[in-house]
């Protein structure tokens, strides 16, 4: 069993770093070339009212392109001691609405819009919203505990050769990814280890006390814990044959995604921010996002029964 969930593990992260390498080459390669500053007006304002530094200011402005360029951003400034803990923290969690973003355009879009039509279309709304949201109460926690370290944004109008753009991306591409395996990858092997020895395994099954679901959402909940696309397809066949109408569809969503964050946190998530941030910060991020975004969905979900 442990050499099957060490298998599983790499197979994940084999899926995962052509994306995670093309992502970060690509992100690094435009900021080289400066094709984010043209976002700086828009991204000014916000970064001033969180009294971001310099550093940070730059990292979300590189967040509307790639989160995960701008994550490694912070994690080189909070290591050079550019920025301090709080700073970094709260950084890092901004960086949830140009994700929430980033993540529905390239995961979801693809798969919920076709299967299950305006009902997918609401819960990508529903999930960018409390990106979103997350975004706006970190700009202000960062008003409020941050001392105003805000300036200028020191940007450089020199062009830079393309191959020479290109070179110094990957190069702290390659950096940025060997940080992340030497802790990310032990941590993931760890995780599926417990996953497969029935760790989370048995979370689907304390559905039962929700009265707002139907029997077959508990189901389609069970089968995307296993496998994301072959819950969304289970989903959209019980649509489409009548046993859920649009609110039980859009309820199956919203308890499924607020269950299945657990296992992903445990395998992706957590190693992830432990390769960047170490286990202390790292956990801090974790743990603090995590539980914003999960509070917001439970709102969500009370608030939206009435409408449907």
């Amino acid at each position: 069993m442990i050499l099957s969930s060490v298998v599983r593990a790499l197979e994940l992260w084999a899926f995962m770093l052509p994306f995670m390498v093309g992502r970060l080459v690509l992100a690094g390669l435009v900021v080289e070339l400066k094709i984010f500053d043209r976002l700086l007006p828009l991204v000014k304002p916000m970064a001033r009212l969180a009294h971001f530094s310099p550093g940070s200011g730059l990292a979300f402005l590189v967040a509307f392109g790639s989160p995960i360029a701008a994550e490694a951003m912070i994690a080189e400034f909070y290591d050079e001691k550019k920025i301090d803990q709080r700073e970094a923290l709260i950084a890092a969690i901004a960086t949830w609405f140009p994700l929430s973003i980033n993540t529905s355009i390239i995961y979801f879009l693809p798969v919920l819009v076709p299967m299950l039509g305006i009902a997918g279309v609401t819960y990508i709304l529903l999930f960018v919203l409390s990106g979103m949201l997350i975004t706006i109460f970190m700009l202000f926690a960062g008003k409020i505990l941050l001392t105003d370290n805000s300036g200028e944004f020191i940007l450089d109008n020199r062009k830079t050769p393309f191959k020479t753009a290109l070179k110094k991306s990957i190069n702290s591409s390659m950096g940025i990814l060997k940080r992340i395996l030497l802790i990310a990858l032990p941590a993931s092997i760890i995780a599926f280890i417990l996953m497969d020895a029935g760790a989370f395994g048995a979370l689907p099954g304390y559905l039962d006390w929700i009265p707002l679901l139907p029997p077959e959402s508990l189901g389609a909940i069970a089968v995307r814990f296993a496998n994301e696309i072959a819950g969304y397809a289970m989903i959209a066949g019980f649509m489409e044959s009548g046993i859920l109408d649009f609110r039980g569809v859009l309820l199956t969503l919203l308890v499924a995604d607020i269950l299945v964050s657990f296992k992903y946190i445990f395998i992706f998530i957590l190693p992830y921010y432990y390769g960047l941030f170490g286990h202390k910060l790292g956990t801090e991020i974790v743990v603090i996002s995590t539980g914003l975004r999960l509070v917001l969905m439970v709102l969500m979900i009370s608030l939206s029964l009435p409408y449907l």
